[in-house]
Protein backbone atom coordinates (compact mmCIF):
# COMPACT_ATOMS: atom_id res chain seq x y z
CA UNK A 1 0.00 0.00 0.00
CA UNK A 2 1.32 3.44 -0.86
CA UNK A 3 0.04 6.49 1.10
CA UNK A 4 -2.94 4.59 2.49
CA UNK A 5 -3.91 3.22 -0.96
CA UNK A 6 -3.46 -0.21 -2.51
CA UNK A 7 -1.43 -0.93 -5.58
CA UNK A 8 -4.41 -0.04 -7.85
CA UNK A 9 -4.79 3.35 -6.19
CA UNK A 10 -8.07 2.56 -4.44
CA UNK A 11 -8.58 3.80 -0.89
CA UNK A 12 -8.79 1.14 1.83
CA UNK A 13 -12.34 -0.07 2.74
CA UNK A 14 -13.95 1.62 5.70
CA UNK A 15 -14.17 -0.45 8.83
CA UNK A 16 -17.58 -0.99 10.42
CA UNK A 17 -17.99 -0.28 14.10
CA UNK A 18 -19.02 -3.28 16.17
CA UNK A 19 -20.67 -3.57 19.51
CA UNK A 20 -19.65 -6.08 22.11
CA UNK A 21 -21.57 -8.97 20.47
CA UNK A 22 -19.74 -8.50 17.19
CA UNK A 23 -22.80 -7.26 15.17
CA UNK A 24 -22.82 -3.99 13.22
CA UNK A 25 -24.28 -1.11 15.21
CA UNK A 26 -27.67 0.01 13.79
CA UNK A 27 -28.57 3.65 13.60
CA UNK A 28 -31.64 4.70 15.69
CA UNK A 29 -34.90 5.22 13.74
CA UNK A 30 -36.00 8.85 13.70
CA UNK A 31 -39.72 9.34 14.57
CA UNK A 32 -41.17 12.10 12.41
CA UNK A 33 -44.46 14.01 13.06
CA UNK A 34 -45.99 12.41 9.98
CA UNK A 35 -45.23 8.97 11.34
CA UNK A 36 -46.93 9.83 14.64
CA UNK A 37 -50.02 11.17 12.87
CA UNK A 38 -50.25 8.08 10.72
CA UNK A 39 -49.89 5.81 13.76
CA UNK A 40 -52.65 7.68 15.61
CA UNK A 41 -55.09 7.71 12.69
CA UNK A 42 -54.64 4.11 11.64
CA UNK A 43 -56.77 2.47 14.44
CA UNK A 44 -59.88 4.72 14.02
CA UNK A 45 -59.68 4.50 10.22
CA UNK A 46 -59.52 0.73 10.38
CA UNK A 47 -62.46 0.73 12.80
CA UNK A 48 -64.52 2.90 10.43
CA UNK A 49 -63.62 0.68 7.49
CA UNK A 50 -64.66 -2.56 9.15
CA UNK A 51 -67.77 -0.90 10.62
CA UNK A 52 -68.88 0.24 7.17
CA UNK A 53 -68.26 -3.22 5.79
CA UNK A 54 -70.38 -4.73 8.58
CA UNK A 55 -73.19 -2.22 7.99
CA UNK A 56 -73.17 -2.99 4.28
CA UNK A 57 -73.39 -6.72 4.89
CA UNK A 58 -76.08 -6.56 7.62
CA UNK A 59 -78.34 -3.69 6.57
CA UNK A 60 -81.57 -5.21 7.80
CA UNK A 61 -80.22 -6.08 11.24
CA UNK A 62 -78.69 -2.63 11.69
CA UNK A 63 -81.87 -0.89 10.49
CA UNK A 64 -84.04 -2.91 12.86
CA UNK A 65 -81.68 -2.18 15.76
CA UNK A 66 -81.78 1.56 15.06
CA UNK A 67 -85.58 1.49 14.84
CA UNK A 68 -85.90 -0.29 18.18
CA UNK A 69 -83.43 2.16 19.75
CA UNK A 70 -85.45 5.12 18.47
CA UNK A 71 -88.73 3.65 19.73
CA UNK A 72 -87.27 2.99 23.18
CA UNK A 73 -85.93 6.56 23.35
CA UNK A 74 -89.31 8.08 22.41
CA UNK A 75 -91.20 5.90 24.92
CA UNK A 76 -88.72 6.65 27.70
CA UNK A 77 -88.86 10.39 26.97
CA UNK A 78 -92.65 10.35 27.01
CA UNK A 79 -92.87 8.45 30.30
CA UNK A 80 -90.33 10.62 32.10
CA UNK A 81 -91.36 14.08 30.83
CA UNK A 82 -95.02 13.53 29.84
CA UNK A 83 -94.21 15.23 26.52
CA UNK A 84 -93.06 14.10 23.10
CA UNK A 85 -89.54 14.81 21.81
CA UNK A 86 -89.01 18.14 20.01
CA UNK A 87 -92.20 19.43 21.70
CA UNK A 88 -94.36 17.56 19.18
CA UNK A 89 -97.99 17.94 20.19
CA UNK A 90 -97.06 19.72 23.40
CA UNK A 91 -98.93 22.64 24.88
CA UNK A 92 -97.47 25.90 23.58
CA UNK A 93 -97.80 27.38 27.08
CA UNK A 94 -96.34 24.47 29.09
CA UNK A 95 -98.62 25.24 32.02
CA UNK A 96 -97.66 23.75 35.35
CA UNK A 97 -100.61 22.40 37.28
CA UNK A 98 -101.66 23.29 40.77
CA UNK A 99 -98.91 21.77 42.96
CA UNK A 100 -101.34 21.14 45.83
CA UNK A 101 -104.44 19.75 44.12
CA UNK A 102 -102.93 18.77 40.80
CA UNK A 103 -105.65 20.59 38.84
CA UNK A 104 -105.07 21.92 35.35
CA UNK A 105 -106.78 24.75 33.52
CA UNK A 106 -109.16 24.04 30.69
CA UNK A 107 -108.95 24.98 27.04
CA UNK A 108 -111.01 28.13 27.55
CA UNK A 109 -108.46 29.66 29.90
CA UNK A 110 -105.61 28.53 27.67
CA UNK A 111 -107.32 30.11 24.67
CA UNK A 112 -107.78 33.43 26.48
CA UNK A 113 -104.13 33.46 27.58
CA UNK A 114 -102.98 32.52 24.10
CA UNK A 115 -104.94 35.39 22.55
CA UNK A 116 -103.47 37.78 25.11
CA UNK A 117 -99.93 36.55 24.59
CA UNK A 118 -100.29 36.83 20.82
CA UNK A 119 -101.82 40.29 21.13
CA UNK A 120 -104.82 39.43 18.95
CA UNK A 121 -107.69 41.77 19.92
CA UNK A 122 -110.31 39.89 17.90
CA UNK A 123 -109.40 36.50 19.40
CA UNK A 124 -109.26 38.00 22.88
CA UNK A 125 -112.70 39.59 22.45
CA UNK A 126 -114.18 36.30 21.22
CA UNK A 127 -112.61 34.44 24.15
CA UNK A 128 -114.23 36.98 26.49
CA UNK A 129 -117.68 36.79 24.90
CA UNK A 130 -119.01 34.31 27.49
CA UNK A 131 -118.16 36.52 30.47
CA UNK A 132 -120.97 37.36 32.81
CA UNK A 133 -119.94 40.99 32.29
CA UNK A 134 -117.96 41.22 29.02
CA UNK A 135 -115.05 43.69 29.23
CA UNK A 136 -115.05 46.70 26.96
CA UNK A 137 -112.62 47.00 24.09
CA UNK A 138 -110.53 49.63 25.87
CA UNK A 139 -109.82 47.25 28.75
CA UNK A 140 -108.76 44.47 26.38
CA UNK A 141 -106.60 46.93 24.43
CA UNK A 142 -104.92 47.95 27.68
CA UNK A 143 -104.23 44.29 28.51
CA UNK A 144 -102.65 43.76 25.10
CA UNK A 145 -100.53 46.89 25.34
CA UNK A 146 -99.26 46.03 28.83
CA UNK A 147 -98.90 42.23 28.67
CA UNK A 148 -98.72 40.84 25.13
CA UNK A 149 -95.45 39.60 23.70
CA UNK A 150 -93.32 42.04 21.71
CA UNK A 151 -89.73 42.13 20.51
CA UNK A 152 -88.64 43.31 23.96
CA UNK A 153 -91.21 41.48 26.12
CA UNK A 154 -91.45 37.70 26.25
CA UNK A 155 -93.62 35.24 28.17
CA UNK A 156 -92.07 32.42 30.11
CA UNK A 157 -93.47 29.77 32.41
CA UNK A 158 -97.17 29.73 33.29
CA UNK A 159 -98.23 28.21 36.59
CA UNK A 160 -101.59 27.30 38.06
CA UNK A 161 -101.11 28.58 41.60
CA UNK A 162 -104.41 27.38 43.05
CA UNK A 163 -107.91 26.24 42.18
CA UNK A 164 -111.02 26.42 44.28
CA UNK A 165 -114.39 24.79 43.51
CA UNK A 166 -117.36 26.82 44.76
CA UNK A 167 -120.75 25.64 46.00
CA UNK A 168 -122.45 26.98 42.86
CA UNK A 169 -120.31 24.63 40.71
CA UNK A 170 -118.05 27.45 39.50
CA UNK A 171 -114.29 27.07 39.80
CA UNK A 172 -111.80 29.83 40.61
CA UNK A 173 -108.26 29.77 39.21
CA UNK A 174 -105.24 31.84 40.13
CA UNK A 175 -102.53 31.78 37.46
CA UNK A 176 -99.10 33.40 37.23
CA UNK A 177 -97.09 34.22 34.11
CA UNK A 178 -93.35 34.86 34.09
CA UNK A 179 -92.54 37.88 31.93
CA UNK A 180 -89.10 39.08 30.83
CA UNK A 181 -88.40 42.48 29.32
CA UNK A 182 -85.26 43.85 27.68
CA UNK A 183 -84.44 47.51 27.44
CA UNK A 184 -81.63 50.05 27.71
CA UNK A 185 -81.26 49.16 31.38
CA UNK A 186 -80.78 45.47 30.65
CA UNK A 187 -82.97 42.46 31.36
CA UNK A 188 -85.85 42.66 33.85
CA UNK A 189 -88.05 39.87 35.18
CA UNK A 190 -91.55 40.05 36.62
CA UNK A 191 -94.55 37.87 37.40
CA UNK A 192 -98.08 38.75 36.26
CA UNK A 193 -101.06 37.33 38.19
CA UNK A 194 -104.50 36.50 36.77
CA UNK A 195 -107.84 35.38 38.16
CA UNK A 196 -110.25 33.21 36.18
CA UNK A 197 -113.71 31.85 36.94
CA UNK A 198 -115.33 29.05 34.96
CA UNK A 199 -118.68 27.28 35.00
CA UNK A 200 -119.66 23.92 33.53
CA UNK A 201 -121.83 23.72 30.45
CA UNK A 202 -122.77 21.22 27.76
CA UNK A 203 -119.41 21.63 25.97
CA UNK A 204 -117.42 21.24 29.19
CA UNK A 205 -116.94 24.72 30.61
CA UNK A 206 -117.13 28.37 29.71
CA UNK A 207 -115.38 31.43 31.06
CA UNK A 208 -117.27 33.67 33.42
CA UNK A 209 -114.45 36.05 34.24
CA UNK A 210 -110.80 36.78 33.46
CA UNK A 211 -109.00 39.54 35.33
CA UNK A 212 -105.44 40.76 35.30
CA UNK A 213 -104.66 41.38 38.96
CA UNK A 214 -101.18 42.88 39.25
CA UNK A 215 -97.52 42.44 38.32
CA UNK A 216 -94.66 41.88 40.76
CA UNK A 217 -91.13 42.75 39.75
CA UNK A 218 -88.39 40.29 40.60
CA UNK A 219 -85.05 41.37 42.00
Amino acid sequence: MIGGRDMLGNPPPKQQSYVDDGKPQEKPVQVTPGFLVKACLRPPLKLCYYSLRYLGQHRRIVGLSLLLLLISFVVTFRLTTQTWPLNIGSDSFRLQTDPVRGHDVGDKIKGWLYALRKGDPTALQLASATFSTPPDTSTLAQYIESLSETDSRRWGEIKVLSTQAQADTTVDYFVSVDITTRGPGGKNSAVAYFYFATAPDESGEHLLRADYLFMRALG
